[in-house]
């Protein structure tokens, strides 16, 4: 699976293909969390309720960029959960 996460609309889009979910974020004290804030399906909004299972929440862990990320759609259930964390490509 791959995505395009950029900035638009005053919140952050992940792009899967035609796909197009907003996310905000919110800073808290331990760790940054991912809420869907909306979906579209090319220029047509999808409702949000059929995402509703979508989100991710980012954090360090022992110095290292931590992540958590899991979709979730209303009627067919867990497309994907994966969590890691990234690491510096060495050139």
């Amino acid at each position: 699976m791959q995505s395009i996460i950029r900035t638009g609309r005053g919140a952050l889009e992940e792009c899967f293909g035609p796909i197009v979910l907003t996310f905000a974020l919110t800073a808290e004290p331990d760790r940054i969390v991912w809420t869907l804030a909306g979906a579209r399906f090319l220029f047509l909004p999808l409702p949000t309720a059929w995402f509703a299972g979508c989100g991710a929440f980012e954090t360090i862990v022992d110095g290292r960029y931590w992540f958590d990320a899991r979709a979730h759609i209303a009627g067919i259930g867990l497309l994907v959960h994966y969590k890691g964390w990234l690491v510096e490509h060495g050139g």
